[in-house]
């Protein structure tokens, strides 16, 4: 999950076709989803690209690599309901079956975890108290969410990224309740994004122990190594937060929390951790916007 801006790419014109509109028309006249038309009835995939796109080929939830992945065109509001009982699945959001901003790209898994689950803590929409015309449903997300108040995370609407903390083991927590219904529905924690994240924790921390190492072996001082440290680690960090990566909300988070991350290393002396931290403060006051 990354903080991205608000649907950032044009709506595919697939989504605005005649026979599109027909399937519109035709859920909304049996008040529930019988389409046999879906998103992905489009020749050129111009709709999963776009979203791929929007959402920088990755899970919206997880930030699982899409690029050499089917992928899957999840509906954030369900177009179906089901009788689950982890979660609110009741609702059928029929009508936004091909509303542009219902859409969003995810992986397999996330999408089978996500399945119809939507629990809102105000009344949910129907639609037949709206008088909405096709075009406008594409850009109907706002307006939906400041009414029934989702407890589902959306990266386009919600801030949450400031409330996100990992352990050592790659155990993503908040507590924002969004994100903590967000991390239960979807299975954020599951075994193989641990894993993904604690490889990328890992990493960090062997950077730091291998500036550790350097620094004891030839008794550097600061001034020596401000310019290495700048170029081996602070540097590499910095560039592998940039949303396009894959679980850059970790690196995100090291970069934005690094005096608790540099705590969390056990190898290293507090001498060495103020001497890093020094060399922290100095680079994000020249490299900060």
């Amino acid at each position: 999950m990354r903080e991205i801006d608000y649907r950032t790419v044009a709506i595919p014109s697939h989504l605005n076709s005649k026979d599109i509109k027909k399937e519109y028309e035709l859920n909304k006249s049996k008040e529930e989803y019988v389409s046999k038309n879906t998103p992905y009835n489009d020749s050129k995939k111009t709709v999963k690209n776009s979203l791929k796109e929007l959402y920088h080929n990755k899970c919206t939830y997880c930030e699982s690599s899409l690029h050499n992945s089917h992928g899957h065109i999840e509906h954030y509001r369900p177009k179906k309901a089901s009788n689950l009982t982890k979660c609110d699945s009741s609702k059928a959001y029929y009508w936004l079956a091909f509303s542009w901003d219902n859409l969003i790209p995810c992986c397999e898994m996330c999408n089978g975890f996500k399945s119809n689950c939507f629990d809102t803590i105000n009344d949910k929409i129907d639609f037949k108290q709206r008088d909405s015309s096709f075009e406008d449903l594409h850009k109907s997300l706002r307006e939906y969410n400041a009414t029934e108040e989702p407890k589902l995370l959306h990266p386009e609407i919600d801030k949450f990224e400031n409330s996100i903390c990992f352990r050592k083991k790659g155990q993503l927590l908040s507590k924002n309740r969004k994100v903590r219904y967000t991390l239960r529905v979807c299975k954020l924690n599951r075994i193989n994004l641990r894993e993904e994240r604690e490889k990328i924790i890992t990493k960090w921390h062997n950077n730091i122990k291998e500036f550790y190492s350097f620094r004891k072996k030839f008794n550097l001082t600061i001034s020596n190594l401000s310019d290495l440290f700048y170029m081996r680690v602070f540097d590499k960090l910095n560039k592998e937060l940039q949303i396009k990566n894959s679980y850059s909300l970790v690196s995100s988070y090291i970069y934005n929390n690094f005096n608790i991350f540099l705590q969390d290393n056990s190898k290293l002396e507090e001498i060495d951790k103020k001497i890093i931290n020094q060399l922290w403060i100095k680079y994000k006051k020249e490299h900060d916007v």
